[in-house]
């Protein structure tokens, strides 16, 4: 296991650049919280919905390439026949990846990351934004935007499927 791993602030490693992650601040922490439970929830028995977890892209892509999404999701089949060690920062892309907007967000950052994402083989990467309250799909048949009052649904993932506001109602409780 690498020693940077359990240490905040997590260190990503942007195609051999070493790059801290943007701390999240509180609408950031409310979305992930709520992002997360509804992997879960949806993907109950088929994986694994993770919070800041390490992946590490860097065969898939040819040079030290290791990202912490937000929220991650992982199909339970591929983690099959990995010690619990190896699986500490798994050495592929998550099934889903999201990551959502922070104020502190570097410009550019998310983009490549996005780009990233896709390259590696992450069949979807989620863009969330808590301040427009939209969700960005982005997959390999190009981009999908939703908003509130619609119903998330993506052929990468037909087991992802939620009411858009259910992301943010946490948030829009504390706003109002």
């Amino acid at each position: 296991m690498y020693a940077w791993t359990s240490e905040k602030p997590y260190i990503e490693f942007h195609a051999g650049r070493k790059v801290r992650k943007v701390s999240p601040n509180f609408a950031h922490g409310v979305v992930q919280t709520a992002v997360a439970m509804i992997l879960h929830r949806c993907g109950h028995g088929l994986g694994n919905a993770l919070t800041e977890c390490h992946f590490d892209m860097s065969i898939q892509l040819g040079s030290k390439t290791i990202l912490v999404p937000d929220v991650a999701f992982i199909r339970r089949e591929r983690t099959f026949g990995f010690s619990e060690d190896y699986l500490q920062i798994p050495a592929f892309a998550p099934d889903v990846a999201v990551e959502i907007r922070s104020p502190a967000d570097r410009q550019g950052e998310r983009e490549w990351k996005i780009a990233t994402y896709l390259l590696a083989e992450c069949p979807l990467v989620l863009d969330i934004s808590p301040k427009e309250r939209t969700i960005v799909a982005h997959g390999s048949n190009g981009r999908l935007a939703f908003s509130r009052n619609e119903t998330f649904v993506h052929e990468a993932a037909p087991w992802l499927q939620f009411d858009v506001n259910e992301a943010f109602v946490d948030l829009d409780r504390l706003t109002q």
